[in-house]
């Protein structure tokens, strides 16, 4: 039987589109994020709806203990293909909120991403050095791109926004228990 070793990671729009050099740039940076090579789902659907229904029938992604990775392999527009696919699977699928989530941006395919990001959100560092990019909602993601080459500042990188989500997840989890238990004291007269 298989032993898990890493997390599984998840390609919501499929391979990366433009070379085989990208999709093998992709691939290895994954696996220094903690990807599992044999758990890596790249298929490609036809829309988010098929995918979901694909995904629901995994018991990963029903299993709250599961880490997660999530890498976007197609950026434009910015907020249909980034900020809406996030939305629509942490909503079918709440264990997704702590996975650790990449944009891959590749220039040979959408040369004008760093731009529409910038409009939309902010990075805290240049394109090809593993740049954070939080969207309008503050959700962050990891920027890689082909030329992404200092491995081991990405990794710390990954490391540091995979403990930021949950801690996020934690803390709004923290403070829902909190307001449950205030609302449930009744104060009688």
């Amino acid at each position: 039987m298989y032993e898990k070793q890493g997390k599984i990671t998840l390609l919501p729009h499929g391979r990366v589109q433009s070379s085989d050099a990208s999709q093998n740039k992709l691939l290895s940076l994954l696996q220094l994020c903690g990807a599992d090579y044999q758990r890596i789902l790249d298929q490609s659907f036809s829309s988010m709806d098929r995918l979901v229904h694909y995904l629901s029938r995994i018991e990963d992604f029903r299993d709250t203990q599961t880490r997660a990775i999530v890498a976007l392999t197609q950026t434009c527009p910015v907020n249909g293909c980034i900020i809406r696919t996030r939305q629509v699977l942490c909503e079918a699928f709440p264990v997704l909120q702590t996975a650790l989530w990449i944009i891959f941006a590749d220039p040979a395919v959408d040369p004008a991403f760093c731009a529409s990001a910038e409009r939309l959100g902010k990075f805290d560092n240049k394109l090809d050095e593993s740049p954070v990019w939080e969207d309008p909602d503050g959700n962050r993601y990891l920027v890689l791109t082909p030329n992404t080459s200092d491995e081991e500042h990405m990794r710390i990188r990954a490391r540091m926004l995979a403990a930021q989500n949950e801690s996020r997840i934690q803390r709004r989890e923290h403070a829902s228990t909190a307001m449950k238990a205030v609302r449930s004291i009744t104060f009688k007269p």
